[in-house]
């Protein structure tokens, strides 16, 4: 499985934007990580994390350039 990780402001824009002096890629991606492993539901069915996409990268570099999406 490969969750997207959206830039675009109605998605993940905004966080991306907050968390622009911190790492925030590995950060994104920990925190997604982090929760998967915690989720034991069995309805998971053995699914395994296999990498990350990002979407709208264009959005993405302005979120991590700038401020966007309302940022400060």
């Amino acid at each position: 499985m490969w969750p997207i990780l959206s830039a675009e402001c109605d998605y993940s824009g905004k966080w991306f934007s907050e968390n622009r002096a911190s790492d925030a890629l590995e950060l994104a991606e920990t925190t997604v990580l982090d929760a998967f492993r915690a989720d034991d539901r069995p309805s998971r069915n053995g699914l395994r994390i296999a990498g990350f996409a990002y979407f709208a990268r264009t959005d993405l570099v302005t979120a991590l350039g700038a401020a966007a999406c309302g940022a400060p």
